[in-house]
């Protein structure tokens, strides 16, 4: 019987150190490929020798400024963090459902300012250190730690956390990258951090690229359907082997949430979809 109950407990154990290794490899790399994990980002010389690093990625349907405003906007009391709301009750209770709409009064952020994560009296956030729009956001933070270890010197945290905008397929769509390196003290922060904050950062950065993926994709779709059809014959019959020259003219409409930005990208979609459609062969200059 207490073999049985040995077994059972070391069996125990064991399951629960796989399911630790298991979560923080995906807490470190989830979404993101070797070389990425590899890359040079805007923002790594924040924190020159972190201890811990995490990379995330995934890659989203729709042009980067259908994804920069999402972007943009992030933070406590501003458009959220764009996770699901369970996740949100399950790691930030003190956080409010994050928006689906573009906000533009929050769009403008600078370098400098800072973006709240959490009530004010936690005095926690964020601060811009490098923004490049359509490209890349670097904030970094020394406040994530609760406000008593922070005034009383008993821990420390400095944290970078960068999100890169890359162009794939043209500029059609776009890989979304973000990077986490962090430092702390003392040791058993560090080994609270290991053991907990990464197999955490699965959760939350899975449903945050998602939550931005989904959000961007839906602006694009919104962008592009305000692009007009070109003036003009729409019964006119072509000859093949025939060159022609004319005027393309795109009428923009858009509703006020959606940015200049998105539905400049909405025309250049619409415009590279033409081309395609012509195998090449229609070549437009001047575009937005």
């Amino acid at each position: 019987m207490a073999g049985n109950r040995f077994r059972r407990a070391g069996l125990a154990v064991l399951a629960v150190a796989i399911g630790e290794a298991v979560l923080a490899r995906l807490g470190r790399t989830y979404g993101s490929t070797a070389d990425e994990r590899t890359m040079s980002l805007p923002g790594d010389e924040l924190i020159s020798c972190p201890t811990v690093t995490t990379d995330h990625a995934i890659t989203i349907d729709a042009p980067a400024a259908c994804v920069w405003p999402w972007l943009a906007q992030m933070g406590w009391s501003r458009g959220g963090w764009y996770t699901a709301r369970w996740v949100d009750m399950l790691l930030f209770p003190t956080n409010g459902p994050s928006t689906s709409q573009v906000i533009p009064s929050l769009l403008g952020v600078r370098v400098g300012d800072f973006i709240p994560d959490g009530p004010p009296e936690t005095r926690c956030g964020l601060i811009v250190e490098q923004v490049e729009p359509n490209r890349a956001l670097v904030l970094r933070s020394t406040s994530h730690l609760p406000l008593r270890w922070r005034t009383q010197h008993k821990a420390e945290l400095d944290w970078s956390w960068v999100f890169v905008l890359r162009p794939v397929d043209g500029g059609g769509r776009t890989r979304f990258h973000v990077r986490s390196r962090w430092t702390t003290a003392p040791w058993w922060l560090t080994l609270g951090g290991r053991l907990l904050i990464v197999p955490a950062d699965f959760l939350m950065s899975h449903d945050m690229l998602r939550g931005v993926k989904k959000r961007a994709e839906g602006l694009a779709r919104k962008s592009a359907a305000c692009v007009g059809a070109p003036a003009g014959d729409p019964h006119a019959r072509y000859e093949e082997g025939v060159s022609y020259a004319g005027t393309l003219a795109l009428t923009v409409t858009a509703p006020p949430d959606v940015p200049v930005a998105a539905m400049a990208a909405g025309a250049r979609a619409a415009l590279t979809s033409l081309d395609r459609t012509f195998k090449g062969r229609a070549r437009v200059k001047g575009v937005l």
